[in-house]
């Protein structure tokens, strides 16, 4: 089977742990969008303008 060996599954590929990080800091940004502390909205608001330009 593909991506399979004798020692369980193959590696992640880069793509797929790019994806991983990216879900993982859109999250992170968008919990940080509902804290109460203006200063947390407001640093996350500029993360989330920064994943807007990143594909």
């Amino acid at each position: 089977m593909a991506g399979m060996n004798a020692s369980g599954p193959g590696p992640v590929s880069t793509l797929d742990q790019v994806d991983k990080g990216l879900k993982e800091t859109l999250i992170d940004a968008l919990n940080a969008i509902l804290s109460p502390v203006q200063e947390v909205r407001a640093a996350a608001e500029e993360r989330i303008k920064v994943l807007e330009v990143t594909e």
